[in-house]
């Protein structure tokens, strides 16, 4: 692993390396689509790490603002426990905690391609997940609420909806695949850490995806506006491509 690495891996995963060398050069994907990718993902993954850190709804006053709120829980549940999971293994080597570490590593990438339903079936079976597991209203997707606040009103009163969550591209599907999701609450930024799989030596990757504790909201940090504002892509940051504060994670989806 990468020096300074989380002491985690996903089952199969052979020497792990820097990027961008492997990343940019590997067969099965385009160069052009990586950055675009990478690119496109980090602003996005800004966003929803703050939606999830504040109490705005994209789709608040409508038929899908319930909906909205069950995803919004799911995604958190998912967040803590993944790297809950990942530390226990980590101090414990229990094969169970491995086990639900990629469980909830899958649910969170189901969640991102917009799968809520499948996210449901890899929700490991324990009493305190009966709920989410079984939850009917999830029809709002991360992919909604990304093209919600992107929504853009013409002239004639006609409105656009913004982009689409990069992991639900199909440009970018291959990538995507190829993806194990590993939740870090120690850093507010995340990376991706490309390796080799042991048993297909294919090129695979480990995405960190930053979700720490949310700060003390102040000046000093973020504050709950600068949150909300975020979240909703306030006018105010519609030429901003980072984060109003360092305190908001960044990494890529």
């Amino acid at each position: 692993m990468m020096k300074n690495e989380p002491d985690f891996e996903p089952s199969g995963c052979g020497p792990a390396s820097e990027l961008p060398a492997l990343l940019l050069n590997d067969p099965d994907l385009k160069p052009a689509d990586v950055k675009d990718f990478i690119r496109v993902g980090v602003q996005q993954w800004s966003r929803i790490a703050a939606w999830t850190w504040c109490d705005f709804l994209a789709f608040s006053g409508t038929k899908n603002e319930s909906d909205e709120k069950n995803l919004k829980e799911f995604l958190r549940i998912a967040l803590k426990e993944q790297p809950r999971c990942c530390n226990a293994f980590t101090a414990y080597e229990q094969e169970q905690v491995k086990f639900d570490a990629d469980q909830w590593s899958k649910v969170i990438q189901c969640l991102l391609v917009g799968e809520n339903k499948k996210a449901q079936e890899f929700v490991p079976d324990d009493p305190r997940f009966t709920d989410i597991k079984k939850r009917e209203s999830l029809s709002v997707t991360l992919s909604h609420y990304i093209e919600k606040i992107g929504e853009t009103k013409e002239g004639n009163g006609n409105v656009t909806k913004g982009p689409q969550l990069v992991t639900t591209d199909p440009k970018y599907r291959k990538l995507v695949d190829k993806l194990y999701l590993r939740v870090i609450n120690n850093s507010f930024q995340g990376k991706l850490v490309a390796y080799y799989g042991k048993e297909t030596s294919k090129i695979m990757y480990i995405n960190y995806l930053a979700h720490p504790q949310r700060p003390e909201l102040g000046a000093r940090t973020v504050t709950e506006k600068e949150l909300y504002d975020w979240a909703s892509n306030a006018s105010k940051y519609n030429d901003f491509y980072l984060p109003p504060s360092a305190y908001i994670p960044i990494a890529n989806c």
